[in-house]
């Protein structure tokens, strides 16, 4: 998880920080409260899928890459959307 990315695409800067699991559930705070949940179908019944998190020192570039698990149950759940089954772009 967290790809190959050592270069910033947007500013072309190497200074990366990432953060490895993060929890993909986020609480809600304030009167609203309660539980969001950013990866919704991907989880199991005991655990949220997490992230790794990678930020870009300069630009504040961010981005999340969902862990395998959840990644593997994206074909089967029924809420996400295929926008492309054609594999890499090439070019």
């Amino acid at each position: 998880m967290g790809g190959p990315l050592q270069v910033c695409p947007e500013c072309r800067n190497r200074s990366l920080h990432r953060k490895r699991q993060v929890p993909s559930g986020v609480t809600v705070p304030g009167n609203v409260g309660g539980w969001f949940e950013l990866l919704p179908g991907l989880g199991t019944t005991f655990r949220y899928p997490t992230f790794d998190v990678i930020v870009c020192a300069q630009c504040g570039l961010t981005r999340f890459y969902a862990d395998a698990d959840a990644c593997g149950r994206l074909s089967e759940a029924p809420d996400w959307e295929l926008l492309s089954d054609a594999g890499p772009a090439s070019g």
